[in-house]
């Protein structure tokens, strides 16, 4: 889900973090998979402009 959130930002000249995949697949590991989507959604939520850049 990461890989895609990276290409689709990347298409629509949005400056994307490419360790993300990375993070939340840590996160994952660690036990903290709602972190790990929350982050996700965060990153979503910047390409529509739901919320404002943090």
């Amino acid at each position: 889900m990461a890989n895609g959130i990276n290409t689709v930002q990347a298409d629509n000249d949005v400056v994307f973090d490419s360790s993300l995949p990375i993070i939340c697949v840590l996160l994952a590991i660690f036990g903290f998979g709602i972190a790990s989507l929350a982050v996700q959604q965060h990153q979503i939520n910047r390409l529509y402009g739901q919320t404002p850049n943090v």
